[in-house]
């Protein structure tokens, strides 16, 4: 996944949900980013959003077929 491509949030929860649906994302060939800001903040020595708020992102071409898969999957 390239830095400069637009991403789209397709899904928000815990890390067990999210690494699931990153791994169901990624066998259906789409390219995911995890962005765990609870994790982040705690490193950076502020604690900010709560250990359920960690999201997934996928380009923009493929929010569709993602955002379908994750429905499915809910």
């Amino acid at each position: 996944m390239t830095d400069r491509r637009r991403l789209s949030k397709v899904f928000t929860g815990s890390l067990i949900e999210v690494e699931f649906m990153k791994t169901q994302l990624e066998d259906a060939g789409i390219d995911c980013l995890v962005q765990d800001v609870f994790l982040e903040g705690i490193h950076a020595g502020l604690p900010i959003g709560t250990p359920n708020s960690v999201e997934l992102y996928v380009e923009e071409e493929d929010q569709e077929k993602a955002e379908q898969i994750v429905r499915d999957l809910s």
